[in-house]
Formats: C-alpha cells, structure tokens, sequence
C-alpha cells in the first residue's frame, strides 16, 4: 500500500472518533453558535498488511446556524480547518496537511436536543470528497469509507469531551481526552476547546393601544391591545405562549392563552380586544354577575380595568418569560374609565375627543373629574338672559324677573350615576350626552303693588316654573319634571296615575 493511501487511512480512522457535548444552560436554538477546537492524537492503523503509527494535529473554527423546524444547528458551508499528520507507515514515513474549508459533501453535524437541554456537535473530517476517490487504490480506499460511515454511525458516542453541564456563562472553554479503538485502529487524543453561545433572552418589546402617555397604555375593551415580545438572539419560528392577566376589575376573568411564532426578526406579535372574549363581555355587562355588577347604580368611580400580558417561550427549560408591566401599564385612565361605562351598559362608546376636563360641580354631577359637554355653559347663559328678561303675574300685576334672579343647572351625568338618581334610560339620556341641563329657579323678594314680598310655593310653581319653562325652550326640548318623572307645567301637588308629584326642575335637552 502507498504512503498516499496509509496517510489518507491514518486521517480517515482520526476524524470519526471526535464529539462534543455543549453547555447545557446556553444551548439555545437561536443566533449562530460559534466552537473552536485545538486537538492532538497518536493513532495506529492495522488494514491487512498496512501498518501505521501517526501523531495529529487539528484545529478548527466551526459555525453552527440554528434550525427551528428540529432543534438542530446546521453548520455554515465557509468554515476553516487545518489538520496536519505525521507518521510511520509500511512504506516509510510520511506528513500531510490540509488547510481550507469545509468539502462540499460535509462531514460535520450539531444537534440541539431540547428536551436534554444539551447539544452535541461531531465531524468526521474526511469524506467522499477526500477520501473515498485516491487514485492509487480506489478500490480499497472505498471500502475502507464504507466501513468508516458504518462504524461511526454505530458509535456516535465515540470519543466524547464532556463540556460543564449547566455552564451559564455566554463563553465557555475547556479540554478533554479520549481513546478510541477498533479492529482497525487505536486512537489516544487530547482536545481543548472554547465555545461561544448567545443567551436565550425574551423581553417585551413594545405595547400598542390609542392612548399611551407616561408609561400608561389606555383603552376600552373594543379597543385592540397589542404586544410585541422579542427573542434575542433572533430565532424565526419560535412559539410564544401569551397569556392575559386580568388586573383590578378585571381579576378572574379568564382569556384564553395563544401561541404566535417568532418572525424572522426573533419578534412575535400579540394583540387581543377584551370585547371579543365573551367572559369579559359577560362579566361587565350581566345583572346577575354576584362579583361585579356594573350595570347598577353608583355614585362613586368605576376602578380602572388592567391587564398584564405574559409572553412565554417553554419550548426550553427553564421556560422564559416577560410581562408587560416591564415596559408600562396596560390601565385605563381615567376617560376610558367614563367612556368603559357606555360599553358596559351596551350603549355607543363616545369617542375620546369628546371627553373634557370637567367644567365645575354645576355642569357635572358624574363620578369623574372629566365629562362630555356639547354647548351647555352657551345654552345656560341664554336661557338666564331669556328668563331675567321674562315677566309674571302676581296679584294681577305684571312683575319683572328680578336681574339678579338665579338659576341652579345639574347637566352631565355618568351612565352609573344617571341610574342611581333613577333615569330609565342610562347611556341615551341626553345627561350623559352633555347635552341637557336641569334647571331650578331661584328668585328672592319682588316688588308687588309698591310692596317687597317673597314668593310663594304655590307662586313659584304657577308664575316662575312656566317662566323658565319658556326661556329653557328657546335653546331646545324643555319640560318639566319630579325627579324623572314628566309632569305639566305648573305641577304642584298635582295627581298622576294615582301619585301625587310637583315639578321640582325644568328639564332642556338639544341635538
């Protein structure tokens, strides 16, 4: 046998023994993973009557790109080796050396298993393209590859340099020794070795909702939520488990959890809208919810609805996550907290641009320190002109609305609040529109035939109620009511369907 071909069997009977065992904490589908491997190894080869003895040199640089289909890293076509031998064989001595890249047919492998939370990586250098094609004894060269393949994918454990288990650490270095040995060959090896693994990392991104100012993300429920998680080191196709945590009101309500894959970027993009889950919708809008009525009268806020959302990547283990309270609040302010009332007595959710800073005790009798209005400051101003102006009867004298006469306003009214003070209509009253004005008068002494008297009850209901009656209906609908009860012009003491009722305001509402 040549010198060619021994040295060739010397390499061949080396490159099939070599695995590794990588950390097991770091070793995540994800970014490239990068190993470098220095070894050296006496081996002897026994094939008829070809004997060799040869020491080996080898090293390498090898990168590995993750494949999230199975777990498996796949290494990059471009990667550099070199390996040198020197020997004694049957026909005298030789050396070789090989520097370059990997062949074309590639000889290396990596696996991740994620279930062992460990990977390993092995090559068995020469192939094909190396060795199976001398052209001094063709024959026997490639059976002695097809006896290599065989026994090495016998024997994946052969030669094997255990790394740390549970190295934590981002780089991690080390060496190891094996001995190998066959019917054909022997092999005593030292390798030392350093790998370099990106850290699986899951944080959140971003959130996404109408309204977001200083770390707090607003909505109501037709509202859509979105949350963004990002994988780093970037991993296409990874299945993140969201999860939505009811906060506050919110608490109990369960959501169903949702698995979105990571796209190329490693981001994995999650957005609900609480309305479409009929758990929440129930909950905020049923009588009969013992934990939550919402839909009942009050006279206090409504305590804003929250969540927190979870992205979850249990495809390894430890299993991460993120939430997104690390980025900001998912938390209602307090005009989505007014404006979540509309829904929740399945009413029109009045959009944000209507929802103002509140305009005093008189022109908002809701809950909250902000309010809709449409014109009522402008109306009221003009029904009082219209009603100083205005004249009644007393004694059989015209008398003149004093200039300084008063007129007490209630106007917006929140859906709950409307519903405690007993209106039958929570979200299409024109109150809760800010479109309507309750209305009392106020009017001290009048002169009456050269005497100051005050008014009587029975005065004020028959003169001074239909005076402001009047003026009210020059800015819109105007009637007047006991309570929530309509009842005519001048009621006082007056008998309907069996009650006896007196109007106790004026009541204007426009379009």
């Amino acid at each position: 046998m040549s010198q060619s071909l021994a040295s060739r069997l010397c390499r061949l009977r080396w490159t099939w023994v070599l695995l590794l065992w990588l950390p097991t904490a770091p070793a995540v589908a994800g970014e490239p993973m990068t190993v470098t491997i220095n070894a050296s190894a006496n081996a002897s080869l026994s094939a008829g009557e070809v004997h060799d003895q040869c020491t080996i040199q080898f090293s390498a640089r090898l990168t590995y790109m993750p494949n999230p289909a199975n777990g498996a890293y796949e290494m990059l076509s471009d990667e550099q080796y070199s390996v040198s031998v020197e020997g004694e064989g049957s026909a005298g001595p030789y050396s070789w050396t090989y520097t370059g890249r990997q062949p074309s047919s590639g000889a290396a492998s990596a696996y991740y298993y994620p279930a062992q939370g460990k990977a390993t990586v092995g090559w068995h250098y020469l192939t094909d393209f190396v060795v199976c094609t001398p052209s001094d004894a063709p024959g026997l060269a490639a059976g002695l590859c097809k006896m290599a393949e065989d026994d090495y994918l016998g024997k994946p454990d052969s030669g094997v340099v255990t790394f740390p288990p549970g190295a934590a650490a981002l780089n991690a270095s080390g060496s190891g020794e094996g001995h190998h040995q066959d019917p054909y060959s022997t092999a005593d090896f030292e390798a030392s070795y350093s790998v370099s693994i990106p850290v699986r990392t899951v944080t959140i991104l971003s959130i996404e909702t109408p309204t977001q100012s200083g770390g707090l993300y607003s909505f109501v429920p037709t509202d859509t939520i979105t949350v963004t998680a990002q994988i780093r080191p970037a991993t296409e196709g990874v299945p993140i488990n969201w999860k939505v945590h009811g906060l506050g009101p919110a608490a109990g309500i369960q959501f169903p959890n949702k698995r979105v894959r990571t796209d190329a970027s490693g981001q994995s993009v999650y957005s609900f809208s609480p309305a479409a889950y009929i758990s929440f919708d129930f909950n905020r809008t049923n009588h009969d919810v013992p934990s939550a009525k919402w839909t009942t009268g009050s006279r206090v806020p409504n305590p804003p609805i929250a969540f927190d959302i979870s992205a979850l990547d249990d495809s390894v283990e430890p299993p991460l996550e993120a939430k997104s309270s690390s980025v900001g609040r998912i938390e209602q302010d307090e005009t989505d907290t007014l404006r979540e009332e509309y829904f929740d007595f399945q009413g029109e959710i009045p959009p944000r641009s209507e929802i103002v800073p509140s305009l005093g005790p008189d022109y908002n009798k809701g809950n909250y320190t902000v309010q809709r209005n449409f014109q009522m400051q402008e109306r009221y101003r003009k029904i009082l002109q219209a009603f100083r102006g205005s004249t009644i009867t007393l004694d059989g004298q015209a008398v003149a609305i004093p200039a300084n006469a008063r007129v007490t306003v209630g106007g917006f009214r929140c859906p709950r609040l409307n519903v405690a003070v007993g209106s039958r209509f929570p979200v299409t009253s024109y109150h809760t529109r800010g479109r309507a004005l309750d209305l009392v008068p106020v009017v001290g002494p009048v002169w009456v035939n050269g005497k100051r008297r005050q008014l009587t009850t029975a005065e004020i209901h028959s003169q001074v109620y239909p005076a402001l009656l009047q003026a009210a209906k020059t800015q819109g609908r105007a009637i007047t009511e006991d309570g929530a009860q309509p009842v005519p012009k001048g009621c006082f003491g007056c008998s309907l369907a069996g009650r006896i009722y007196t109007e106790d305001h004026v009541h204007v509402e426009w379009d």
